[in-house]
This record gives structure tokens, C-alpha cells and sequence, in this order.
């Protein structure tokens, strides 16, 4: 048995999906009959999410991105996260407190800043697990005009995680490991929560009321930015139907279904649509690869972790990049969709199932090995 401090980025849903599912399988797994004690840190829209699934979890101030016309603004995220500089100091202390009085073995954590510099300082094994890590550890393929992008991206993730004892890199994408993180970097398959391997498609109509359309008949439609609104103009010229989430709202325009998000009528939504539109966001991603509905990327400018992914995405055959949203990328991307779903069909779902179950068996080895170090 071990005890864990699970921390993670409170930024977009994406971490939370993804630790909630790692969770709750370490959580089932027991070392000398015992299982491990595992105490959660997170903000933001995580700390929202996994307070639905687990009773012990701390809220912090997370790391925020500010958006500007569907782009990430530098300027507006450095004043953003100056000026909840006051309580990210209390964060801090909050988390010193519980590892004072917890006494992790071992730090758990998804792209959280203020826990991996209290592992630091504290002496504390830390493991990070995320696709970030594919930026700074393994030797990436990318046009040279996103260079700078990655060169930024890179010096942000070594700010947030200035070491760890082992990196767990979550990816549908396997770039070859840089030298120096060979000895402590390895691959994960993509982590898919339970809730979208239970969700099985519709045969009959779709229950969307607003607009009757039959299962399979509309593209789903996610936005990380509230900003984009060029997209939904784009949408109104096609005579296809879209349900689109991350607006909050819940209204009819023409032929665009505005969903606020609830997240088991998601889950329906995705199971049964024929495409999904979205940013660049990994774990949307990665559940739309499982799920095997091609992906249409429009990553947030100067975002490069979904620039990357929109990239690899397009190089798999899974779904088409698109630097800006037209008529013509859309037009293109809707003509091959066969073609993204035949290469999506090749993908074993049996297997990414059982790949995830050998991950944790993975991490749960790295988490033995580091408390066993700490003892002897």
C-alpha cells in the first residue's frame, strides 16, 4: 500500500477525464492486502468534475489560459495567472500542509506547477503522466513555421514540472524518446474513462427532439474556446446537421443544436454521431479515436499541444488538420470520411481496452518501486 497525492491541471476537462480514470483503477489495486491511500489536489474545472466521483478531493487554484478570437493570448494568460498570485501562494501552503500531515509516498501528477515544486523541495518521488510530456521528451516531427511554438510550449512544461523521477507519456502517437529520458520515459496508450466504454450506439431514431435526424446523421461539435464564432457561421452553409457543445447554452439556430454540457448526454451525443469537430484537446481526441469517429482539428491558435496532435492526427489517417476552419478544408474532410473511418476500424478496441489495463498495471509498478526505495 502505498499513499499518493494525485495532482492535476485545473485547465479544460482533459485531465480530469483522464487522472478520474487512472484513480479509480489504482484505487482497486491492493499491495500487501492493503489498497492505496490516494488523496486528490486540483482546481478549476477539475476540481468541478472529480468532486462528482470522489469525496476526498482539495481544491487549489490551477493554472488558467486566456482566449482572445480563438487564440491563446500570451499577454492576457500572464495577467490571468498574476493576478490569483495570492492564492497560489495559499495553494501552496495548503499542499505542504497535506503533505505534512498525509505523508505521501509518492506524487502523482497531471501538469499541476504547485505540487511539483513541493515534491522538489520536499524530497518527494514524483511521477508525471500526460501527452505533454511527448513535447520535452521524445524528438517530435513538425513543420518548421510551429518551431517557436514548441520552443515556448517546451519552456512552459519545464516551468510546470521542473523534474520527476518518471514520465508517463499518454499518446496515440509514439515520436522516438529523446537519449537522456530513455531510462524514464515511457509510453501509455490512450486512457479512456469507463463512461465512454460503456456507451454503446443507438439503432433507432436519435432522442435529439429539436432537430429529428436519424442515428449516425449529425456531426458532433466541441469548442475549448468560447471565441470561435467563425465556425459556427461556416456550419450554417452546409446542409448537414451539427450538435455543438462549449458555448453553455442551450438553444436552435437553423440547422446548429446548442447543448450546455451534461456529461451522459454527451456521452450519447458522441456515441452516435458520424464525425466530430473539435479543437486539438488530447482526451476528446484520443475518445473520438476510440470511439472511431474521424476527427476534423481546428486547433487554437499558438495552443501547440493541440497543434501536435492535430498534426499526428492527420499523419494517422484518423481525421484532417486544419489550421483555419473554410468551406473548402470541411467540403475535403466530409468527402473522406470512409477513408478516416476505414483506418479508425483498423484500431482494435480490444486491444486499446487491454492496453490501458497493462498502463496501470505500469504505474502501479513505478509506484511500488519508488515507495520501496523511500523504505529501504
Amino acid at each position: 500500500m502505498a499513499k499518493i497525492l494525485y495532482a492535476l491541471s485545473g485547465e479544460g476537462f482533459g485531465h480530469a477525464t483522464r487522472s478520474c480514470a487512472i484513480i479509480k483503477r489504482l484505487s482497486k489495486i491492493k499491495s500487501q492486502s492493503q489498497p492505496h491511500k490516494i488523496k486528490i489536489v486540483c482546481g478549476g474545472k477539475a476540481h468541478f468534475y472529480l468532486s462528482k466521483h470522489f469525496n476526498d478531493v482539495e481544491k487549489i487554484q490551477s493554472l488558467h489560459i486566456n482566449y482572445f478570437n480563438n487564440k491563446v493570448s500570451g499577454i492576457g494568460t500572464f495577467f490571468l495567472n498574476l493576478f490569483t498570485l495570492p492564492q497560489q501562494i495559499s495553494s501552496y501552503l495548503k499542499i505542504k500542509r497535506l503533505i505534512k500531515e498525509f505523508k505521501p509516498d509518492v506524487i502523482i501528477n497531471d501538469f499541476e506547477h504547485l505540487s511539483a515544486y513541493a515534491a522538489f523541495f520536499n524530497k518527494i518521488p514524483l511521477i508525471s503522466i500526460g501527452n505533454h510530456n511527448v513535447i520535452s521528451n521524445a524528438h517530435i516531427c513538425i513543420p518548421l513555421k510551429y518551431l517557436w511554438e514548441s520552443i515556448k510550449s517546451k519552456l512552459v512544461i519545464t516551468f510546470v514540472i521542473p523534474s520527476s523521477n518518471y514520465y508517463f507519456i499518454t499518446t496515440f502517437f509514439k515520436p522516438a524518446i529523446k537519449n537522456r529520458f530513455l531510462k524514464n520515459t515511457e509510453y501509455l496508450p490512450i486512457i479512456i474513462r469507463d463512461e465512454i466504454k460503456a456507451i454503446k450506439p443507438i439503432k433507432s431514431i436519435n432522442q435529439i427532439k429539436t432537430i429529428k435526424q436519424q442515428s449516425n446523421d449529425y456531426i458532433l461539435v466541441y469548442q475549448t474556446s468560447k471565441t470561435n464564432n467563425s465556425l459556427l457561421n461556416l456550419l450554417k452553409r452546409f446542409d448537414k446537421k451539427f450538435v455543438v457543445y462549449g458555448f453553455n447554452v442551450d438553444k436552435t439556430d437553423g440547422n446548429i443544436l446548442f447543448k450546455s454540457f451534461k456529461e451522459k448526454e454527451f456521452y450519447k451525443d458522441m456515441a452516435n454521431c458520424s464525425a466530430v469537430i473539435i479543437n486539438g484537446g488530447f482526451s476528446l481526441m484520443s475518445e473520438a479515436i476510440y470511439l472511431k469517429k474521424p476527427v476534423y482539428s481546428e486547433p487554437v491558435k499558438h495552443q501547440f499541444e493541440q497543434i501536435l496532435n492535430a498534426i499526428y492526427l492527420q499523419k494517422l489517417g484518423y481525421g484532417m488538420f486544419a489550421e483555419t476552419s473554410s468551406k473548402e478544408s470541411l467540403l475535403a474532410f466530409f468527402s473522406k470520411l470512409d477513408e478516416y473511418k476505414k483506418n479508425l476500424n483498423s484500431l482494435g478496441t480490444k486491444k486499446l481496452d487491454n492496453d490501458f489495463d497493462k498502463a496501470i498495471v505500469k504505474i502501479n509498478e513505478n509506484i511500488l518501486f519508488l515507495t520501496n526505495n523511500i523504505i529501504s
